[in-house]
């Protein structure tokens, strides 16, 4: 560790002026954090009146902004949340831990209405790194249909690879619809964690996943 050399000297009136107004700046902008409450079931922001309610667990959006954009304290738990890029925070935000919320008045898509153009599968801890992408229509249309129509079976799993389907929709560009595939000893399962039950898959993954290349830890 360098030696530390005290130094004496004067500060000119100008440096203390900027000091004092760069102060200012940091607590202003500290003061636009918006401080959400809790009120008849849902989240309130106070300043804009909008009222948020947890959406379903199959929405995951696809950016997020860096700086805190509200911040939710109940019964001594604290939770950051974020704008979501392209997306109004005063309809949308995102927590810290994915759980995004929802203010505006429209019915949220389900995996029909949503329109899947695209999808692609990723390790369950990761959602950056795709493991496989399918853009051939045929394909995501089987794939949709199954999740659809395909028989609700019991989510009774014990042992399992999971990975995160992704769906990407042209009508909803800010956002995934997120279903999970599961894979067991016996087959591929899409996995609906929000219905509570599994679909069976038949071979529409074989040849984008291995069953036996990844375990989760």
């Amino acid at each position: 560790m360098k030696n530390r050399v005290q130094t004496h000297r004067i500060i000119p009136a100008r440096a203390i002026t900027a000091a004092i107004a760069l102060l200012v700046v940091v607590f202003s902008l500290a003061g636009c954090t918006a401080k959400l409450k809790f009120k008849n079931s849902k989240i309130i922001d106070p300043k804009t009146g909008a009222e948020y309610v947890y959406t379903s667990g199959c929405y995951l959006p696809k950016s997020v902004s860096e700086e805190v954009y509200a911040v939710f304290d109940f019964k001594d738990v604290k939770v950051n949340y974020y704008e979501i890029e392209g997306l109004d925070p005063s309809e949308w935000l995102v927590s810290e831990v994915g759980d995004m919320i929802y203010a505006g008045s429209d019915r949220l898509p389900d995996l029909a209405e949503f329109a899947p153009v695209s999808f692609h599968i990723g390790f369950n801890s990761d959602i950056l790194f795709s493991l496989a992408e399918v853009t051939d229509k045929e394909k995501v249309d089987l794939t949709v249909r199954r999740c659809i129509e395909g028989e609700k079976l019991d989510a009774n799993y014990l042992d399992a690879n999971t990975y995160r389907i992704l769906f990407e929709s042209e009508k909803y560009p800010c956002y995934y619809y997120m279903l999970y595939l599961i894979v067991i000893p016996d087959g591929y399962y899409i996995y609906d964690r929000t219905g509570g039950y599994m679909i069976e898959a038949g071979d529409i993954f074989s040849d984008l996943v291995d069953p036996y290349s990844y375990t989760e830890d």
